[in-house]
C-alpha cells in the first residue's frame, strides 16, 4: 500500500518521462478521480494509503493518458458552466471556449422575457450547451435534438444528473422540429 504523498510524485515522474503536458496536474487530476475526492483534498489527505484496487485503477488512468487519451474522457465527465457533463466516446469533450459561446447566450437571453420562447440545440452531442442554458435560465423552454441515438443517451443522463428538465428529440438538424 502506498500513500497519497507517495503516488503523486510517482505519477508525476512517469507522466513527465512519457512527455505528457503538466505531469502534476495530470496526476492530481487522475488521482483524485480515482478517489473520488476533490483535488485540494488530495493535500489534506496526504497521508491517506491506497488499497490495491484505486492503485490499479490508477495505473490504468497513466496508461490511457500516455496513450494519448484526454483526461476528462478518461475520467468520464467535465465541469461545464455550472453542470457535471458525463462523456462517453460516443460525444465530443465540451471546450472552455464553448463556455464563453454559452456565457454570451445567457446574457442575451436573459435581456429578453422567455415568456413563449424555445431554445433548439442542434447536433446537443453531451446536451452541455442546452443544459448550461436551462440551467442559467430556467423559465426558457429547451429542446435538443441530435442524430446519434448514443449521445441523445449520454444527454438525457446529463440532464437527469443536473436536475433539468429539457426535451430531447432523435434526428438530423432541424427534421425533429
Amino acid at each position: 500500500m502506498k500513500s497519497i504523498a507517495e503516488v503523486l510524485p510517482l505519477s508525476t515522474a512517469f507522466l513527465t518521462e512519457h512527455n505528457v503536458i503538466s505531469p502534476r496536474r495530470s496526476a492530481e487530476e487522475l488521482l483524485a478521480a480515482v478517489l473520488g475526492i476533490k483535488r485540494l483534498d488530495l493535500y489534506l489527505q496526504y497521508d491517506r494509503l491506497l488499497i490495491e484496487s484505486e492503485l490499479e485503477a490508477m495505473r490504468s488512468f497513466l496508461k490511457r493518458l500516455c496513450a494519448g487519451e484526454p483526461i476528462p474522457q478518461i475520467i468520464g465527465e467535465v465541469e461545464f458552466y455550472g453542470c457535471r457533463i458525463g462523456l462517453t466516446p460516443d460525444v465530443l469533450i465540451p471546450r472552455h471556449e464553448t463556455e464563453i459561446l454559452v456565457d454570451l447566450a445567457v446574457k442575451k437571453i436573459k435581456e429578453q422575457s422567455m415568456e413563449g420562447k424555445v431554445l433548439w440545440d442542434l447536433c446537443t452531442g453531451s446536451g452541455c450547451i442546452g443544459l448550461a442554458i436551462k440551467r442559467a435560465c430556467p423559465s426558457l423552454t429547451v429542446m435538443m435534438s441530435d442524430i446519434c441515438s448514443k449521445a441523445l443517451a449520454v444527454a438525457r443522463r446529463n440532464a437527469d444528473r443536473n436536475q433539468l428538465s429539457v426535451e430531447l428529440k432523435l434526428g438530423d438538424l432541424l427534421l425533429p422540429f
